[in-house]
């Protein structure tokens, strides 16, 4: 007497295979992006610059508001002159966002964390270069640079503290701007090394 075959365990009892809804949102998201990217990435574009043109206008006092005020006061306290910063990174975006709504944009994550680095090492160079100071007036790096600072001034000393900040800002920002490739080819021919290219 001949045996019926099992049923497999992709498919169910009436017939139709299971659909795998791990993936679905994912999928939701490809088809957002693909039927509607470009109007998205322009809408991030367009707030992002209103934004960093806003705050630009509170800081220098031609427009005003609560909100607006609340910000500039936070922004200013947290960030000293790093808020121009914030601004300028602001803006990048919006430019970003908008040239990626035309065609892709490619990451190098390297130079994106360098440049983390220097932003953030930029707040405590300014601190440094006020002496470590939280009253009103001279907070150049703000509290976040200042704290920075004293993370590194408390235990090594103002003047080596200093310096090795300096030497990390520098660090950082040849990893942002991707000038270490620059450098290392000044060095070999200095050192008379046969460079190669590319």
């Amino acid at each position: 007497m001949p045996t019926s075959p099992r049923k497999s365990n992709s498919q169910p009892e009436d017939g139709h295979p299971k659909v795998s809804r791990s993936n679905d949102w994912l999928d939701r998201l490809a088809r957002l992006e693909t039927h509607f990217g470009r109007f998205l990435w322009d809408i991030l574009g367009v707030f992002l610059l209103a934004f960093a043109l806003m705050t630009l206008l509170g800081i220098f006092g031609l427009s005003k508001g609560t909100l607006l005020e609340k910000w500039i006061f936070l922004l200013r306290n947290w960030l000293g002159w790093g808020s121009y910063l914030f601004i300028l990174t602001t803006g990048a975006g919006g430019l970003l966002a908008f040239r990626r709504s035309r065609q892709a944009v490619k990451v190098r994550w390297g130079q994106v964390i360098g440049f983390e680095f220097a932003v953030f090492l930029t707040l405590a160079v300014l601190s440094v270069l006020s002496s470590n100071r939280l009253t009103e007036g001279n907070m150049w790096g703000g509290q976040i640079g200042w704290g920075l600072s004293m993370l590194v001034t408390r235990f090594i000393g103002p003047v080596w503290g200093g310096l090795v900040i300096f030497l990390c800002w520098g660090l950082a920002l040849m990893a942002a701007f991707r000038l270490w490739h620059p450098f290392e080819v000044w060095l070999f021919k200095l050192s008379g090394e046969p460079v190669a290219l590319g």
